[in-house]
């Protein structure tokens, strides 16, 4: 009998073993539909097109496409698509979904990504990009190319998220001759989407953008140009902190002017969050605004200064060729001083409540 039992908890566990990678399967497609749904909105649809579920491995299409009218009429007058397939061949491993995806619609265009899903739901993912040239079509005069890119992160099904983006070179050359170039692009963030706002923080920079003429001669430069936002929820008050840093080493225009050591630091506290966060719904769903959009809007900015938020400058200063402009807290009066060379302009802080 003993030894039946045992023979019955070695098949039993052959077949558990057997049936997993089905199980995964079953699980991974779960899964996909899930954030296949989330992914919808009012700009953007997207749909499982098919899902060839195996044994030990799938392959999804999925289909994503612009609905925003206006959006998707910018997009086709510039020759650009407003649908794209996604092809995904997914392995079942023992705890994980393993997924290469490319995009079905346009072979040529080099752009992969590889995922590794948990079953419960939690993603790490790598999008790669190899050398990539754009000419537009016979209406169009501008062509655009970039080098190898990468963007490497991670996504939890709670909303989590953190990213890293690498982008060494863009360039921009137009019928006349003239040409924008931008080098060394880093981006990164770690926080989370709560109804549509971050919380966290981000920050991007570029080491260098430049317009050149005909004659391949500098029209405008900048050296070194980056920005941060900083965002936090207190649950107790719910309202919502942000901070916003940005700072450049060198501006240079025509006719021999220079801007240079600009730092701006400014904070707005304390916004409500209900009535915040549905004007940044209304933002992000609706590039262009339309008088219906407008009467939404107007009643949550009106709610968002009848309860009140903070604005406070905590650092701005900048150099105009010789001349020297800083802005500080006096740590004597707790009021701002402004110093241009050798004037000196007092004037009452903006972290009054508004």
């Amino acid at each position: 009998m003993n030894q039946l039992k045992k023979y019955g908890a070695i098949g039993g566990a052959v077949a558990l073993v057997l049936c997993w990678p089905l199980a995964v399967g079953h699980i991974g497609q779960k899964v996909v539909e899930d954030s296949i749904a989330q992914l919808n909105n009012e700009g953007v649809s997207a749909e499982i097109v098919s899902y060839d579920r195996s044994y030990l491995s799938s392959i999804v299409e999925t289909r994503y496409q612009v609905q925003d009218p206006v959006l998707k009429e910018q997009l086709e007058v510039d020759g650009l698509p407003t649908e794209v397939v996604v092809k995904s061949d997914i392995s079942h491993g023992l705890f994980s979904l393993s997924a290469n995806s490319v995009l079905a619609n346009f072979p040529d265009f080099p752009l992969q990504m590889k995922t590794v899903t948990q079953l419960n739901g939690n993603t790490e993912f790598e999008m790669t990009l190899d050398s990539w040239s754009y000419q537009g079509n016979d209406q169009q005069t501008v062509s655009m190319s970039i080098s190898p890119s990468v963007i490497t992160g991670t996504a939890t099904v709670l909303g989590k998220m953190t990213f890293q983006a690498n982008i060494p070179s863009i360039q921009l050359d137009f019928e006349n001759g003239e040409q924008l170039r931008i080098t060394d692009v880093v981006g990164n963030g770690v926080g989370i989407k709560e109804n549509g706002f971050w919380l966290g923080e981000q920050s991007a920079s570029m080491k260098h953008f430049t317009i050149l003429d005909q004659n391949h001669q500098s029209l405008f430069d900048i050296d070194s140009m980056g920005y941060t936002f900083k965002s936090s929820l207190n649950t107790e008050t719910d309202r919502i902190d942000t901070q916003h840093i940005f700072d450049m080493t060198q501006l240079t225009y025509p006719e021999g002017g220079e801007l240079s050591d600009l730092n701006v630091d400014f904070s707005l506290n304390s916004l409500d969050r209900a009535s915040f966060e549905g004007l940044v719904d209304v933002y992000q769903s609706n590039p262009s605004m339309a008088q219906a959009d407008i009467n939404v809007l107007a009643p949550l900015i009106e709610t968002l200064f009848a309860r009140g938020f903070q604005v406070s400058m905590n650092d701005m200063h900048f150099k105009i060729a010789q001349e020297e402009f800083k802005s500080k807290c006096c740590s004597r009066c707790q009021k701002e001083q402004t110093t241009f060379r050798v004037t000196q302009v007092w004037f009452c802080p903006l972290s009054k409540a508004i």
